[in-house]
């Protein structure tokens, strides 16, 4: 949902059953080593460099 929608990520927190954004992001701190914004971010960008070698 992070990479595929534009969702905020409370709303995206709340669709997979977190009662609280920083719940969310600890518990995907914890397995990603990153927030979901940060890897949102990356990913993002990563999708705009290969669109580019297109």
């Amino acid at each position: 949902m992070l990479t595929q929608t534009d969702d905020s990520l409370l709303n995206i927190s709340e669709s997979v059953g977190y009662s609280s954004l920083s719940a969310f992001n600890r518990s995907f701190i914890r397995k990603y080593s990153m927030s979901a914004g940060r890897y949102r971010k990356l990913a993002r960008k990563k999708d705009l460099m290969a669109d580019e070698h297109i």
